[in-house]
């Protein structure tokens, strides 16, 4: 069932669309690639509903920081109704005009009230509450941005989202890249639509274990260490049947499917270790162990032994003191056993006096920015994995460079996105994909450059449409700086083994990116 609204800004043909046919469902997925709408849509249903009467309140749950992008650039030059908006903030919730700007939404009655807020928000007791009673007080549109947050099902934020998704009149999950790591990310965002679709089908998927066994190929492990058996995930089946049976439930469409857009162009640039990095890369790789100085670094877990080996084609390495920068061991756990990955464990901050050791007295790699950047006349992103890597880019760029990490707090990101936006000697933006990767648009920049990879495939091809998306009037060259013979190319043949797994459900195509790799690919 279609709507009609009176928003500020024409949709798009596909918009338009989908807006007509399917803008007054109760329950939708929108699986559309990055760039493409999504948020306009979400919005202009949510006013159109609220012009015909059926709701009166729209809740968006998001990344944090994503959630305030949506209050303070979607929805002032889009929504063409009046509304009051109050952004959830967990570490302001309980002064006293937080408390008073919710409870105005709470109660405000001539336009469509907004209540914004975060994924972590609505995980702590006061955000959980104010949502229940936004949700049972009014009639509510209820969206999950980058709804793949919840795709654990025994995770604290899952139930809670779940949870609450029960008191809202419509449901939508807006989401590009919807299966990342294997095709079970989809069973709870399903189940958050529907609580009873999987219950429904006739193939017994009532709960998430009898959803693993159908759609994959389990066979039995034992761990002499613990003598304990489990389950080893070999493969997946009846891909094509989990397509057809989330067909009528959500709608996916490719950049290239409804767009004119530019082209990406990938490229990538290698450069030789230094005789010192290759030697303790090298015994590293074999021993599991290296001296740098006089530290002793030991490495002898796989995951752990995989970040150190990044870390030294990055040019350092952490003291024996400092914790480990960057993702957590959790990041990696299915490339090696083959298992789901147990729930993220949350990226640390940076304790103070944390060191890192260079290995040499200059970095092959920063020299190879360096001269990247040098050639290049316009804007550009520039992202890498690591914290400490942005810290030796933004010391290298100087003041042509801003950042964005989490390092920084959220107020000072969006002066400093503003100033990337906005001022013309700002030149480039460092960033982590994991922490701007999501929700933002930054069509200003006209090449992308990736410093360091991790093994996440969302966080790659989120971050790669921040600048390749509605708005881009200009081919986007993206580059990959690789070391020579590392780590580097063994990153690019996990993502597209993701990439395989998630495209024969949702995509059936395949990213040039990962073919300029091919012949170093054929030799690991």
């Amino acid at each position: 069932m279609g709507i009609t609204t009176t928003m500020k800004t024409p949709p798009m043909p596909h918009q338009g669309a989908e807006l007509v046919s399917h803008g007054a469902d109760r329950i939708r997925g929108v699986w559309w690639e990055q760039g493409l709408g999504k948020t306009w849509l979400a919005i202009a249903e949510a006013e159109g509903l609220y012009q015909t009467g059926f709701v009166d309140g729209l809740l968006v749950l998001a990344p944090n920081g994503i959630h305030e992008n949506w209050a303070l650039y979607e929805l002032p030059p889009h929504l063409g109704v009046p509304y009051r908006c109050h952004i959830y903030n967990t570490h302001k919730a309980q002064t006293k005009a937080a408390q008073r700007d919710a409870q105005e939404v709470l109660t405000y009655r001539t336009g469509l009230a907004v209540l914004v807020m975060s994924y972590d928000g609505i995980k702590t007791e006061t955000g959980k509450a104010l949502a229940k009673k936004f949700l049972t007080q009014r009639r509510v549109f209820y969206v999950l941005d980058e709804s793949n947050r919840i795709k654990t099902p025994s995770a604290i934020v899952t139930r809670t989202v779940l949870a609450s998704g029960k008191y809202a009149d419509f449901r939508r999950v807006l989401c590009g890249t919807p299966i990342t790591n294997t095709p079970f990310d989809v069973y709870t965002q399903v189940k958050f639509l529907d609580p009873t679709f999987w219950d429904r089908t006739p193939y017994g998927l009532g709960s998430f274990a009898a959803f693993k066994a159908f759609f994959g190929v389990w066979e039995d492990g034992y761990n002499g260490k613990t003598k304990q058996e489990y389950k080893v995930l070999k493969s997946y089946r009846n891909l094509d049947l989990l397509k057809t049976l989330l067909e009528p439930l959500v709608t996916r469409l490719l950049k290239e499917d409804v767009l004119t857009l530019p082209p990406k162009v990938y490229s990538y640039r290698g450069f030789d270790m230094t005789p010192k990095q290759q030697r303790l890369y090298d015994e590293l790789e074999a021993d599991f162990m290296t001296m740098l100085g006089d530290e002793l670094i030991m490495a002898p877990l796989a995951i752990t032994r995989m970040l150190r080996l990044q870390q030294i084609t990055c040019g350092y390495l952490p003291t024996a003191a400092a914790a480990p920068a960057g993702p957590q061991p959790a990041d990696d756990y299915s490339l090696f056993t083959g298992l789901e990955a147990p729930a993220p464990v949350p990226a640390q901050p940076v304790p103070d006096g944390q060191k890192f050791m260079p290995i040499d007295d200059h970095n092959p790699r920063l020299d190879l920015l360096r001269e990247i950047c040098e050639d290049l006349p316009h804007k550009a992103i520039i992202w890498a994995r690591f914290r400490a890597d942005i810290d030796q880019i933004v010391t290298a760029l100087g003041d042509r460079c801003t950042r964005w990490d989490g390092s920084i707090p959220l107020d000072r990101r969006e002066v400093n996105k503003r100033r990337f936006l906005e001022d013309p000697a700002c030149q480039f933006m460092a960033a982590t994909p994991e922490s701007m990767g999501e929700g933002h648009t930054l069509v200003v920049a006209k090449t992308e450059v990736y410093y360091s990879n991790s093994f996440k495939l969302k966080e790659r091809l989120q971050s790669e449409d921040r600048a390749h998306r509605i708005g881009t009037d200009t081919p986007v060259h993206i580059i990959d700086i690789v070391a020579n013979s590392s780590l580097d190319l063994r990153i690019v043949a996990a993502l597209r083994n993701k990439f395989d797994i998630a495209s024969s459900l949702i995509d059936k195509k395949f990213r040039s990116w990962l073919l300029t790799y091919e012949p170093s690919l054929a030799t690991i």
